[in-house]
């Protein structure tokens, strides 16, 4: 912003600070602010102002202006198997970079992916030697499993696949809940109809193998977090002219949080628990795109926000 004059440190003596007096190039309005800030800062700090002056980031692919990249076919898909790549594995100067590896491989990938039908794609590493284009390839991978859980109960083991059936949740589901809750060290996969425990994370994981004691601790912990989050709240707070439209399990304590992190007044609009939470929250931030500033904040006019408490209200 243009620096009108400077107006001399301010504040007590371990927090001092030189202020000035700048204009707002949107508004044209005369804001007091830190010098430091001011010659910073390209606004006066209001939402219109903010959003008239805000320039995406290129590199980052949850702009939409960023239409370049993600117009690629999976790209997305293969940025992640990218970046799982390079932190488990060395790469060669063939995929020294993720736009050099998209070349190479998303050809194949593509192909095999239009294949696919109900198999998922994975990236098959050959060998140890630095990752390059002749020691990886593309391999479709069945996520249907019949199994017959007799013969494994007999020795003492649990697919997860029964878990998960048992449970009545989806095996990618339970899958993500053991090896975050086991921090992925039992990891098990079907080779053969032979079973393979190792110690160290697979590319994917495709089952687990669990002991009798580890079965019956992921059925009690994952039956204990469903009953303590069963559901969640929506909710409306408002600050700085903003509304943030997000979900909860505990609002209040959401609440007090937003509170300690904002200087400006903070208070709650609407909050109602609600079991499909987390879908009503995408189904309303889609719906008010256009008035979002900044990540869950929109800037809504009164008679939005109260479109959202009625329909909020029928759910």
């Amino acid at each position: 912003m243009k620096l009108i004059k400077e107006l001399g440190p301010k504040g007590t003596k371990s927090s001092r600070r030189a202020y000035g007096l700048f204009e707002c190039p949107i508004c044209k309005t005369e804001v007091e602010k830190p010098l430091t800030h001011g010659k910073r800062n390209k606004s006066c700090g209001n939402p219109a102002c903010r959003k008239a002056v805000f320039t995406p980031n290129p590199h980052n692919l949850g702009n939409k202006n960023d239409s370049k990249k993600t117009d690629k076919p999976h790209y997305r898909n293969l940025q992640e198997q990218y970046r799982l790549l390079s932190k488990r594995y060395t790469l060669s100067a063939q995929f020294k970079s993720f736009d050099m590896f998209y070349s190479v491989m998303s050809s194949e990938y593509c192909r095999l992916k239009d294949q696919a039908n109900n198999n998922k794609i994975t990236l098959s590493v050959l060998s140890e030697e630095p990752i390059g284009k002749y020691n990886c390839k593309w391999e479709k991978v069945s996520t249907k499993t019949n199994v017959d859980y007799s013969k494994y109960k007999e020795e003492g083991l649990y697919h997860s696949k029964m878990l998960a059936d048992e449970l009545g949740t989806a095996h990618i589901r339970i899958k993500k809940y053991i090896g975050k809750l086991y921090n992925a060290s039992l990891i098990g996969e079907f080779k053969d109809e032979t079973i393979i425990i190792s110690g160290k994370r697979s590319f994917p994981v495709d089952v687990f193998i669990l002991t009798k004691d580890d079965y019956v601790t992921v059925t009690k912990t994952w039956k204990a977090s469903t009953i303590k989050n069963k559901s969640s709240s929506v909710y409306l707070i408002t600050s700085c002219s903003l509304t943030k439209i997000g979900i909860a399990s505990d609002v209040n304590k959401r609440l007090g949080t937003l509170k300690g992190a904002n200087a400006s007044p903070v208070e709650l609009t609407y909050s109602k628990e609600i079991n499909n939470a987390a879908k009503i929250e995408k189904y309303l931030h889609n719906k008010y795109a256009e008035n979002n500033v900044h990540h869950e904040r929109f800037d809504l006019i009164e008679e939005q926000v109260q479109e959202i408490i009625e329909y909020l209200d029928k759910q």
